[in-house]
């Protein structure tokens, strides 16, 4: 790094390197640290170019909030009018994040949402097909293949298509080739371990009528690979629901996509929890009495990807599972799954 310009000499790397506009160069962004203020808050992005992709010239930094410990895998891209800035970081939760600008040079203004993913969704990157603009991150694998195992770096690359909204926010949704190749469906078999179920077999509807107790409705064998997709709505504002993934025969022990309307929160964690800050992710969601969401999720060994309303996606790991049950519960509310159904590819023998 060069120590002379204010910046600490270790910290030099992750360049990301794109055409200037309406000119006749390139610029690079480099994750730098400032050598000066706390040592916790010193991250930065600098900016440099050159003529030639051989010869370069840092130009300034682009963007030190003193905030970060370091703003790790930069991208820059132009959407519509607006400038968009993408980076991971680590100093409280590691998240891909973004901001956006008038300019290329900022100032960057924050969103209220500033995040694509939950916090296993880390370095991402995006790219342009010349229509529509993707992003690819990794989805972290955990020590030993276990729930309660801490987080490594690496692991299953997960591909979000982006789109923008008019206030110039950002959000995600599954790619529809990815969803389209889910083309084969799998026959579930709904059966009511618990609660009072009313079941629309024509429909694939089933309502769970849960006030003050716990319904759990099983829908037989998880296929591996498979894409989960449904409609759900509630009545009452205190209601928790989801799916039951991996579970044992009742389902004492499972994965568990839950909602919790109260909390305005979906979270993938596990049933029972014995280090629940080591397998639990969550993202905030906009749940609303009576309101449907279309809620799709896609699994494929321990990775788990959930979407909700083509807008919110949370990454996870569902490690050691209690077996191979698919199920779908509800609490504290009335609540109704509509349309589920199950997909697997063409070629799978589930």
């Amino acid at each position: 790094a060069p120590v002379e310009l204010g910046y600490e000499p270790d910290d030099w790397r992750d360049p990301f390197v794109f055409k200037i506009e309406n000119e006749n160069k390139f610029g690079m962004l480099v994750t730098a640290r400032k050598n000066n203020g706390p040592t916790n808050f010193r991250g930065c992005i600098v900016f440099a170019s050159s003529p030639d992709l051989i010869n370069w010239k840092v130009e300034k930094t682009l963007w030190a909030p003193d905030c970060y410990y370091a703003i790790e895998c930069s991208d820059l891209f132009k959407m519509d009018d607006k400038y968009y800035l993408v980076y991971s970081a680590f100093s409280e939760s590691p998240f891909t994040h973004y901001r956006f600008a008038d300019l290329p040079a900022g100032p960057w203004k924050r969103s209220r949402e500033d995040t694509f993913d939950g916090p296993m969704y880390y370095a991402a990157k995006t790219a342009f097909d010349g229509k529509k603009r993707f992003l690819f991150g990794w989805v972290a694998t955990k020590e030993g293949g276990k729930d309660t195992g801490k987080w490594q770096w690496g692991g299953n690359l997960v591909v979000h298509e982006i789109r923008k909204h008019k206030d110039d926010s950002l959000v995600v949704r599954m790619p529809r080739k990815i969803r389209e190749s889910f083309a084969r469906k799998h026959n579930c078999t709904a059966e009511p371990l618990s609660g009072n179920w009313k079941i629309d077999k024509t429909k694939n509807n089933f309502s769970a009528f849960s006030i003050a107790r716990r319904s759990v409705l099983s829908l037989g064998i998880l296929p591996d690979p498979c894409l989960i997709e449904m409609y759900v709505s509630y009545q009452k504002c205190g209601a928790v629901f989801g799916l039951l993934i991996n579970g044992d025969k009742d389902f004492n022990s499972t994965h568990v996509l839950k909602f919790d309307a109260s909390q305005k929160r979906m979270t993938i964690t596990k049933m029972p929890a014995p280090n629940d800050s080591l397998m639990r992710v969550e993202k905030q969601v906009d749940l609303k009495v009576g309101r449907s969401i279309q809620i799709r999720v896609c699994i494929s060994g321990s990775c788990i990807v959930a979407y909700v309303d083509d807008e919110i996606a949370l990454s996870g790991r569902i490690y050691e599972p209690a077996g191979r049950q698919l199920g779908l519960f509800a609490t504290d509310g009335n609540v109704f799954f509509n349309g589920v159904s199950v997909k697997v590819l063409p070629d799978s023998s589930q």
